[in-house]
């Protein structure tokens, strides 16, 4: 896909999302096409790249507070860095990676940014979410005390629900 092609496809992505939020119902037609064409131009850090998208939220908590707020609809206070790597729990097992690991006063949010399409996406991320969730209970609990694992995968790309109608 060319530059051009794909300023295009995230001019139109942008406006969409603009002409369907109702904050910007009262900005004129001329204001949220200017607006629309700042977001599509990246003239900053492409947050798609994994460095970049951990350099933005670890050195500014406050901004990922408002994602998470936003995307969650909950009502995040503060937020602490966990490890990113998980360690192996045998010698055979996958070396886990996340992104981003919050720990959250009410459970933990795994926060993923995909670049690239991955056939194996959603395996991948119930996976990892899986994995969070099983290190909850260690080895002479006697109950299973478990608290929320939330995964946020950030696409760089459009991966239907498999339940959802084809268009």
């Amino acid at each position: 896909m060319s530059e051009l092609d794909l300023y295009r496809k995230r001019y139109r992505h942008c406006r969409r999302l603009i002409d369907n939020d109702s904050r910007f119902k009262g900005m004129s037609e001329e204001d949220k096409d200017t607006y629309a064409q700042s977001l599509a131009t990246p003239e900053y850090l492409d947050l798609t790249c994994d460095w970049a998208f951990k350099y933005l939220f670890q050195n500014h908590p406050d901004m990922l507070i408002m994602l998470l707020n936003d995307i969650l609809q909950e009502n995040i206070m503060s937020i602490e860095f966990r490890n990113t790597e998980l360690a192996k729990d045998a010698q055979h097992d996958k070396k886990i990676l996340f992104d981003l690991l919050c720990k959250t006063p009410t459970g933990t949010i795994l926060v993923e940014m995909q670049k690239a399409s991955r056939s194996d996406q959603r395996d991948r991320l119930f996976f990892y979410g899986a994995r969070l969730v099983n290190r909850q209970v260690e080895e002479g609990d006697k109950e299973y005390v478990l608290t929320p694992v939330k995964v946020i995968c950030i696409m760089n790309y459009e991966d239907a629900h498999p339940d959802s109608p084809e268009d």
